[in-house]
This record gives structure tokens, sequence and C-alpha cells, in this order.
């Protein structure tokens, strides 16, 4: 099999598990998370930021077109962390102590 006929099969492969997974959404590692906030700001405090200075434009640029394909935008994994948030710290720190 040839180089070329390889690589088409793995993205074929990838692609595929892309469609699978998709309904289900996307978990972002921070480093990765990091990367794509700073990238988003300005791709050119990636290489200046400590924790991101291993990753470059091209990093930068293939994370957000990957996690494009999952539509999740950044605006709705605060939501849901903020859901998540209020429904289990908040409503846990909030609820009245019982008397001694």
């Amino acid at each position: 099999m040839k180089i070329r006929e390889l690589a088409k099969c793995r993205m074929t492969d990838v692609l595929q598990l892309i469609n699978k997974h998709r309904p289900s959404g996307l978990l972002v590692d921070t480093n990765l998370l990091l990367l794509y906030l700073i990238g988003t700001t300005n791709k050119n405090r990636i290489s200046r930021f400590k924790r991101t200075q291993t990753y470059t434009i091209e990093d930068f640029e293939l994370l957000d077109r990957f996690m494009a394909e999952f539509k999740t935008s950044l605006a709705s994994i605060t939501m849901r962390a903020g859901r998540w948030l209020r429904r289990t710290v908040f409503t846990a720190w909030a609820a009245p102590t019982p008397p001694s």
C-alpha cells in the first residue's frame, strides 16, 4: 500500500470516529483548552505563554478545525460547566446546616 493510500485510509477512519462521537460532545484537556483560549485571543501569544510554548500556531489551527467538527463553542462549554457547578457545588454549599 502506498503512503498516500494509507494516509487516506487513516483520514477516513478519523472522520468515521468523529461522526460516531459527534453527538456525545467533546472533552478537551486543560492544556489544549488553554491553547484554544490563547490562540483565539492572539495566535502570536501561543509561543510566549508558559503552558502553550511547546505548541505552534499550526497546532492551534488544527485544534480549532477539530473542535469545529463537534460544533462545541466555548459559550456552551461555559454554560454546561456553570449548570454543573450550580447543581453540585453551590447547592451543597448553600444548603442549611442542621442544628447541632
